[in-house]
C-alpha cells in the first residue's frame, strides 16, 4: 500500500472515489492544487469538506452536478438528521450560495434530440431553465432506422400503458408487477429479434422486487440482460432503455396508488434521461400522472407519439403491422389507451340511463375517432356490437382537437 501512495504522489492527475481521496489524502495527495469533484449532486457537503481541509494546497476547486438529479441519499437517517450537519447535497449548498460562481451547461450529448426536448420540458423548463440537443438525429438511429414497428415512425419512444396486479414482497416491501414483467420480456424480445441480440440495453426498475423477479426471469431464459435500479444508475446511460414502473390501479394488500417515492421528479428525471437511441415506459399512465415530471413528460411525449396497451405487444409477436399515411402503426388506431397531441380524458357514467363518453384527441380523423370510442363503450360498459343495434337512451360525443389534416374542431358523430 505505501508503495502504491508513493507511486500515486509522483502523478499529476489521480482519478479516484470521494472514499479513495479521503484514504489517500494524508499521503498521496498533499501537493493537490486542483480538485474536480465530479457527479457531486450525491456528494455531501461534509465529504467537500473534509477533503478541502485536507489539502494544504488546494488552490480550485470544480463542482459539476445536476440539483435536478437524485441526492445524498438520507431516507435511512432520521429526519432531524437531514439538515444542519452537512449531510445535505454539497451541489444544492454551493448554488445557493453568493460567494461560489457557477454556471449552467445546457447541452446534452446522449440523448436522441427529441429525447432531450421532452426530457428538457418535463424536468427542466418548469423551473426557467432547459436543455439542447448536442448529437444530430442521424447519430441516434439505433431504434428509428431498424425494422422495430414502433408506434410512430421515426419516434425512438414507446408508452406502453399497463393496469395489473402487482404485488408486495413480505420482507422487504418492495414491490413487483407480474404483468409488467411480462410486458418487458416480451419488448426485450422483439429488441433482440428486430435488431440483434447483441444490441446495448438496460432495463430500469423503480423497485427492487421488480428488479429482483425481472433478473430472475431473464436468468430462466439465459439471456444476459443488465436490470439496474433508478438509484444505482444515475451517471450511467444505455443505447436503449426499457423502464418499468410498478405501480397500478390494481393491487394486492391495499396498496396506495402512489407515493412519494414514485412522485420524486428528481429520481423520475434520473430514470427518463439514461436513454441514447431510445426509450421504452412501461407503467400505469394515469399512476404516473401523480407525479410532476412524470405528466409533463407524458403530455410532451404523447404530441409525438401513442401511448398503447396490450395489444402493441400482440403487433410485436406477430411481426405483422402497417402504416398509414401520417406514419402511425394501422393495428393500434383502435386501442383503448391511444393519445396524441392532447391527454386523453375518459369519463363514463350512467346516471339517468344516459352514457356520456368525453375525450380530448388530437390529430385524429373522424373516423378512426368513432372507431376509438366505439372500443372504449364496449371495454367499459361491457355491451358489445354499439354500432349494431344495442340501445342506449343518450349518447354523447364530445370530441375536441384537431385532424389529422389540420382542421380545428371535430363535430361528434
Amino acid at each position: 500500500m505505501g508503495s502504491m501512495f508513493s507511486e500515486i504522489s509522483q502523478l499529476r492527475i489521480v482519478f479516484a472515489t470521494s472514499t479513495m481521496a479521503e484514504e489517500m489524502v494524508g499521503n498521496a495527495l498533499l501537493d493537490t492544487s486542483v480538485l474536480i469533484f465530479d457527479e457531486a449532486t450525491q456528494g455531501s457537503f461534509a465529504e467537500l469538506a473534509n477533503l478541502v481541509c485536507r489539502l494544504p494546497k488546494l488552490e480550485k476547486i470544480l463542482v459539476t452536478g445536476d440539483k435536478y438529479q437524485l441526492g445524498v441519499h438520507l431516507q435511512d437517517l432520521p429526519n432531524s438528521l437531514h439538515e444542519g450537519f452537512g449531510l445535505e447535497s454539497m451541489v444544492q449548498q454551493l448554488v445557493g450560495s453568493s460567494l461560489v460562481r457557477h454556471t449552467r451547461l445546457v447541452t446534452c450529448y446522449r440523448m436522441h434530440p427529441l429525447l432531450v426536448h421532452i426530457v428538457s420540458y418535463a424536468s427542466y423548463e418548469q423551473h426557467g431553465e432547459s436543455l439542447e440537443p448536442g448529437t444530430a438525429e442521424e447519430d441516434r438511429t439505433l431504434l428509428t432506422l431498424s425494422s422495430f414497428p414502433l408506434p410512430m415512425q421515426n419516434v425512438p419512444i414507446v408508452l406502453l400503458n399497463i393496469i395489473s396486479t402487482r404485488r408486495q414482497d413480505s420482507v422487504s416491501h418492495s414491490l413487483t408487477n407480474d404483468e409488467h414483467t411480462t410486458s418487458v420480456v416480451n419488448l426485450v424480445s422483439a429488441l433482440y429479434n428486430y435488431i440483434s441480440p447483441d444490441v446495448s440495453l438496460v432495463v430500469i426498475c423503480l423497485y427492487l422486487y421488480q428488479k429482483e423477479c425481472l433478473q430472475k426471469e431473464f436468468e430462466n431464459l439465459g439471456w444476459n440482460v443488465l436490470v439496474v435500479s433508478v438509484d444505482g444508475y444515475q451517471a450511467q446511460e444505455s443505447d436503449l432503455v426499457v423502464l418499468v414502473t410498478t405501480r397500478s390501479r390494481r393491487n394486492i394488500g391495499n396498496l396506495g396508488d402512489t407515493s412519494d417515492f414514485l412522485r420524486d421528479d428528481c429520481r423520475a428525471t434520473v430514470a427518463l434521461s439514461r436513454a441514447k437511441h431510445g426509450l421504452f415506459l412501461v407503467g400505469d399512465v394515469e399512476i404516473l400522472r401523480s407525479g410532476t415530471v412524470w405528466n409533463r413528460f407524458l403530455d410532451k411525449a404523447s404530441e409525438y407519439t401513442h401511448i398503447v396497451g396490450s395489444e402493441y405487444l400482440n403487433v410485436l409477436r406477430s411481426g405483422r403491422c402497417k402504416r398509414d399515411r401520417f406514419g402511425q402503426l394501422s393495428p393500434l388506431m383502435a386501442e383503448v389507451y391511444l393519445t396524441f397531441r392532447m391527454r386523453s380524458l375518459l369519463s363514463l357514467s350512467k346516471k339517468y340511463g344516459q352514457t356520456t363518453v368525453e375525450m380530448s384527441v388530437g390529430e385524429m380523423n373522424r373516423a378512426r375517432v368513432v372507431h376509438l370510442l366505439t372500443g372504449m363503450l364496449e371495454e367499459k360498459t361491457g355491451l358489445t356490437g354499439i354500432m349494431g343495434g344495442i340501445q342506449i337512451k343518450t349518447l354523447t360525443l364530445f370530441i375536441i382537437g384537431k385532424t389529422a389534416t389540420g382542421n380545428n374542431g371535430l363535430e361528434g358523430p
